[in-house]
């Protein structure tokens, strides 16, 4: 029953029905306290109707039952950035700096907080996302594009899309900007699409 109902959550979630998605994960929070993810979907909820201060409680709730959870962590960390409460962040992050083994959605996170609330030295996040990248390259990725693209299109502009549910005056739209601004209009056809209502 829990997973028909997560599943159903998470669907009017994704089609902005909020306050359905916050009645169902309230129930799944006290129902399975140990799930993390019901206490960051209810955290996502309530960002997106932005109720910060309602998801940092969440968030802390959340954390109790589940303390080494990171993703909580970084949910908090979010929260706290949204209403400038910069020193709670830093806290929260600090211990990430120089984790080892740190995963891509959490070095995207920490890269995102640090850059976008400018809560980091632009040196440090530059240190940090090179240590992560040469551990990736010890993997040896393989060629990404030589089996995907089948055809070349001479003189045809390249075609980059970007979509964002946070286009508006948000960290992402303002991080964003400047790298749209710097496109070379020749030889790119850039399209930014929105995919929230608001």
């Amino acid at each position: 029953l829990h997973i028909v109902m997560a599943a159903y959550a998470y669907t009017l979630l994704a089609i902005e029905d909020t306050k359905g998605a916050i009645d169902i994960y309230m129930k799944l929070t006290k129902q399975s306290p140990l799930k993390s993810i019901y206490w960051l979907n209810l955290c996502a909820c309530y960002r997106v109707e932005k109720k910060t201060e309602t998801a940092i409680k969440v968030a802390k709730t959340g954390m109790i039952f589940n303390p080494g959870n990171k993703l909580l962590k970084q949910t908090l960390a979010q929260s706290y950035a949204e209403i400038g409460k910069d020193q709670q962040v830093r806290e929260l992050i600090k211990d990430d700096l120089d984790d080892e083994n740190i995963s891509d959605q959490h070095m995207y996170n920490l890269q995102f907080l640090g850059e976008g609330y400018k809560l980091l030295a632009s040196d440090a996040l530059k240190k940090m996302a090179q240590k992560w990248e040469q551990r990736k390259l010890q993997n040896k990725p393989r060629e990404m594009w030589r089996d995907r693209i089948k055809e070349r299109n001479i003189g045809r502009k390249m075609r980059i899309g970007y979509l964002s549910a946070d286009c508006n005056s948000h960290p992402v739209g303002r991080f964003i900007l400047p790298l749209l601004k710097e496109h070379n209009k020749k030889s790119f056809e850039i399209i930014v699409i929105s995919s929230t209502k608001m």
